[in-house]
Formats: structure tokens, sequence, C-alpha cells
């Protein structure tokens, strides 16, 4: 069992998300730097290892692995957070868009107050398959800056999918999994 409090400020000594940040101009940003989102962020992480744990597909605790998917998800959000990149925005908006048609709006939105959530983490790896994202240079390069690998993301995908088959085979959703876990997680009651 991963202890995810200690897993997460482990890869975020003394400050949330810090990333290289882009130029891009400061009135452009999203405010992400309130305590609630500051907290919404943390959480949506958390919960989403949370869940993982639920299927039982975590790697054990204290391993490179382990540390490498806590590592991929907290970076991969704050370049899904804070990237101005407007190659990361169409990508992502396609991702959203082709698998949450009717919701996409609001999930895209949402991501700067509720974080990386299931269903967002779900339209990227379910995008990804159709059009590989590491095939994009600028995506890559993006990425890069803000320290994700694609060992990273081929782990995060490699979990997410075992985790969604579990919870499928048990006749459940990693979504409903998921808003449980968030819940009880920081800033998971806004």
């Amino acid at each position: 069992m991963i202890n995810v409090s200690f897993a997460y400020k482990h890869w975020v000594p003394g400050h949330l998300f810090r990333a290289h940040r882009e130029v891009a101009s400061p009135q452009h940003l999203p405010d992400v730097s309130s305590k609630g989102a500051g907290s919404a962020l943390v959480g949506s992480v958390m919960a989403l290892i949370a869940t993982f744990e639920g299927a039982n597909v975590l790697p054990p605790d204290g391993t490179s692995q382990a540390n490498q998917l806590i590592h991929g998800l907290i970076q991969l959000q704050s370049a899904l957070v804070k990237s101005q990149s407007s190659d990361l925005s169409e990508y992502f908006t396609a991702a959203v868009g082709q698998r949450f048609e009717k919701e996409g709006a609001g999930l895209l939105h949402s991501i700067y107050q509720k974080g990386l959530t299931s269903k967002m983490l779900e339209a990227l790896v379910s995008y990804d398959h159709k059009m590989p994202m590491w095939e994009r240079p600028a995506l890559t390069e993006l990425f890069q800056r803000y320290n994700v690998s694609r060992q990273d993301w081929e782990l995060i995908e490699k979990i997410f999918d075992e985790a969604d088959g579990v919870y499928r085979m048990k006749g459940s959703s990693i979504h409903d999994a998921y808003e449980l876990w968030r819940s009880q997680m920081p800033g998971g009651r806004s």
C-alpha cells in the first residue's frame, strides 16, 4: 500500500507542481495558486493513486515504478494545468471531445479547479491509442519540459488500462471508484 500523502510530498518538496514554465504572459494563466485549487490538484492525483490501489494494480510501495507513476501523474497534471501550448490544448481538447462529447467542454474547463480526473485520463489514454502523443514532436518537447518521459506516460497508460479492466470485471466503473476516493481527498468537497 502506497502512502499517498507521503509519496506525493516526496515528489513535490515545498511547493505544488514545480515545473519549467513556458514563456507565456501571466495574465493568460488560470489562477491555480489559491489554496482551494492547490488542494484540489493534490487530491486529484491522490484519488487516482487510491483508485489504482483499489484495483490492486499499483507497483509495490517504494519501488522505482511506484515513484515513476506518482511523478508521472503529478507532472502530467502540471503540464495540462499550466501549459500555454496550443499543441497540447488542441490534443487535449480533441481527446476529451472524442471520448466525452456531451460533457467535454465542462471537463476541459474543470481541470483548473479539479485537476486531472479519471475521465480526463481515460480520454488521453483512449486518444493516445489512436493518435499517439509521442509521435508529435511539439508534444514530446513540451512533456520533456515538464519532466514527463515517454516511459512515465506508458506506465500511466498501462496502470490505467489494468485498473479499468479490473473495475469492469467487477461490474463497476473506474470513474465511480475515482469519485468515491476523490470525495475523501484534499479539495474533494468543493
